[in-house]
């Protein structure tokens, strides 16, 4: 409407106020707008700009109602997802693209194929333990996330499928049965019974530091089960260095989570302000009482401190060695993205050493997986079959002997320059995991 040229100005006497004067409405709005628009009559508003704004009103909300939604406080739609071919799902359309639906299909499979694996393991398990299941002992260094694959471990060994429906695609209605299990983490028994903090009590009395500890581990190895759910504990890393909680665990399935010891200083050694990303308390691992004691906490340059730190895990290893029945690292790629995968690998090594499945080299299993894991991250997939065959050969019993060998690795697959480029990146990726 001020694009229209206004009537000249000799037409307005002096008695005429300046805010009917159309040549000066630009001038009034930048000094004052509110006043301006209310000297604006509605009839300087075209008829044509009147019904182009009612028919883009009226584009937009059928654009609303055709997605599920309008602008005008309704509340969100539900996600509908097309049938699976292994289980029904929510019924109804999802729009989307069919390898965005092909992934989700695939993921939840794999999902629901290790978490059956679990309860038909814990049952097989229960069978030959005279109906009740033995009670779980993780150890293994800190930083090693225990507590997380522990978890998603004893979760799978007592789920139970919905009638029709997979895990990841169950809706909020259907009436699941959820899975109980009993996780215990004697660290964190041990903060809460303790009569002052652990590292304060650890330097102060070490004695009776090791007494409580020992004290929540017999508690928990005495436990009644009557209902023969899954029971797990998460040990102290340094716990086994008293022989009654080795006398203790042995009674049970002790399963050792492992990090290098570089991985575990480099965890427990990061505090929250490090860099300039703020990392939240819950994914914060505080250092071991034995290493705050030693002073070795929140240094993670400290070249003495580390060594240090690196030979006490090492010494700890010897004993996680003699004591542990499965054995499932948590660093490497392929594991550490998703706990349900490092469950997928406990549920094999099980059934493995039981004697449930066909008798197969744990370690050979576990290669295998992570080989094809690991070159599929490089995009490499098609060497699957030789790389197996190199590994075979050159007797390599993990990924980390392909990172250290990757030179001669790719000269023996006769990998192209782009090839070797990208085994390269996801060597030097696999390191740092």
């Amino acid at each position: 409407a001020w694009a229209r040229p206004p009537p000249q100005l000799p037409q307005f006497g002096p008695s005429v106020p300046a805010a009917r004067r159309p040549g000066l409405l630009c001038a009034r709005a930048a000094l004052a707008p509110s006043r301006c628009g209310r000297a604006m009559s509605r009839a300087s508003v075209p008829p044509r700009a009147n019904a182009l704004a009612f028919a883009l009103l009226g584009a937009v909300a059928v654009l609303g109602l055709q997605c599920g939604f309008v602008a005008f406080g309704s509340t969100r739609p539900s996600r509908r997802r097309r049938p699976s071919a292994t289980a029904r799902r929510a019924d109804g359309p999802l729009v989307q693209s069919s390898e965005v639906t092909k992934a989700g299909d695939e993921m939840s499979e794999r999902y629901e194929k290790v978490l059956l694996a679990g309860r038909q393991m814990a049952e097989k398990l229960k069978k030959k333990e005279g109906g009740t299941l033995p009670k779980m002992y993780f150890i293994g260094p800190a930083g090693n996330s225990a507590e997380r694959f522990a978890d998603t471990f004893l979760f799978s060994m007592d789920y139970t499928q919905a009638p029709g429906y997979m895990y990841l695609d169950r809706p909020p209605t259907v009436n699941a049965i959820e899975p109980r299990y009993s996780l215990m983490v004697t660290d964190k028994e041990l903060s809460s019974k303790a009569r002052i903090s652990p590292p304060d009590l650890y330097v102060e009395d070490e004695d009776e530091y090791r007494e409580l500890e020992t004290q929540i581990l017999r508690e928990f190895a005495e436990q009644p089960n009557p209902d023969g759910i899954p029971m797990g504990c998460v040990v102290g890393e340094s716990a086994v260095t008293r022989p009654e909680n080795l006398e203790i665990m042995k009674d049970g399935l002790v399963i050792w989570f492992q990090v290098s010891p570089d991985q575990s200083w480099l965890r427990t050694q990061t505090s929250a302000s490090a860099g300039a990303v703020h990392m939240p308390s819950k994914n914060i691992v505080r250092p071991p009482v034995w290493a705050i004691a030693n002073g070795w906490d929140g240094d993670v340059d400290d070249g003495d401190a580390r060594q240090g730190y690196k030979d006490a895990v090492k010494a700890l290893e010897e004993v996680y060695e003699g004591i542990a029945k499965v054995r499932l690292r948590t660093d490497v790629v392929g594991i550490v993205e998703n706990s349900m995968w490092g469950a997928d690998r406990l549920v094999k090594a099980v059934n493995t050493m039981f004697g449930f499945t066909e008798e197969e080299d744990v370690e050979e299993v576990v290669l295998v997986d992570d080989l094809e894991k690991f070159l599929e991250s490089a995009r490499l997939s098609k060497y699957f079959e030789p790389a197996k065959e190199w590994c075979e050969e050159q007797g390599a019993a993990s990924i980390e002997d392909i990172v250290e060998n990757a030179e001669d690795f790719a000269e023996a697959l006769s990998m192209k320059p782009l090839e070797r480029k990208r085994l390269n990146k996801a060597a030097a990726a696999a390191v740092v995991a």
